[in-house]
């Protein structure tokens, strides 16, 4: 699966990124909700994964824009809280659960 991951953190890009290549996902990476979106623009996302607080809009909003773009578009929440619009990982996660959680999201369902 190609993954978009939206966090203002490099060093949590850079876990991120390392977790999901190694469950064999391809990783694109944005700090902020402009740079994704712009990214999000170019290319093809089985799965967008975002935070909740980064510069710009926050994630929900940006998912939100996503959403009219291509209404199926998976997206999930990386959040210490519990999003009720989005599906959510709560922080801190291990890797185990993070595929686990993009795999849910990728087939459509809503994990808990």
């Amino acid at each position: 699966m190609t993954i978009l991951v939206v966090d203002d953190s490099e060093p949590l890009h850079e876990i991120l990124t390392a977790f999901l290549e190694e469950g064999g996902h391809t990783v694109d990476c944005a700090s902020n909700s402009r740079d994704a979106l712009a990214i999000y623009e170019r290319g093809t996302y089985d799965v967008v994964l975002t935070d909740e607080d980064h510069p710009g809009l926050s994630g929900t909003d940006m998912a939100a824009v996503m959403l009219r773009m291509n209404p199926k578009q998976a997206i999930g929440m990386m959040s210490t809280y519990t999003n009720l619009l989005l599906p959510t990982i709560r922080k801190p996660f291990f890797k185990g659960p993070l595929l686990q959680f993009v795999e849910e999201l990728a087939r459509g369902a809503r994990p808990q």
